[in-house]
């Protein structure tokens, strides 16, 4: 996944800056313009997450050489995004860090001809939650993040068997 913030927007801040640049201050969920010179904030180089997924394969209709099977499952883990983030007057910072976790859900369906071929659809829906995202090369400038996602995805394919006949 990817993840591109949205310059030019109004956002609330909360904290205290101290850098020497024209946004020092103390802030207390201020509303402020976020403009390239403030923030560049994106997790282009990889929102990596490192996921593993129970899933369940129902068939729901048979005919001949044809199956139809839906295919429903749960899944989470960690969040490790090489996030590419420039802060004020500091130069850009994209350090691999685990920065927190995802949790999601998967249903689809899956045509399978012939115990063979197979055609899929599925579409993804999950939660990521980053509490600790870093923002420059000092270990306490810090930023936290969470969003929704969906993900459509489309597979054709052959199924291989590979049991041993007993002699």
């Amino acid at each position: 996944m990817k993840y591109v913030m949205v310059g030019e927007q109004f956002s609330t801040i909360t904290g205290e800056i101290n850098t020497g640049s024209d946004y020092d201050g103390i802030y207390n969920t201020n509303k402020i313009t976020i403009n390239p010179k403030f923030l560049q904030f994106e997790h282009t180089d990889g929102l990596n997450y490192l996921n593993t997924e129970i899933r369940r394969n129902d068939n729901i209709f048979k005919f001949k050489n044809f199956k139809l099977n839906v295919i429903e499952g749960i899944g989470g883990g960690v969040v490790v995004p090489r996030s590419n983030v420039t802060l004020l007057n500091y130069v850009r910072y994209d350090q691999f860090h685990l920065a927190g976790y995802g949790i999601g859900a998967v249903l689809g369906l899956n045509f399978q001809f012939w115990d063979r071929f197979f055609i899929q659809f599925e579409e993804k829906v999950g939660y990521i939650n980053l509490p600790d995202i870093r923002t420059t090369m000092h270990e306490e400038d810090r930023a936290s993040q969470d969003f929704t996602w969906l993900q459509g995805n489309f597979s054709v394919g052959v199924n291989f068997n590979y049991k041993r006949k007993v002699k």
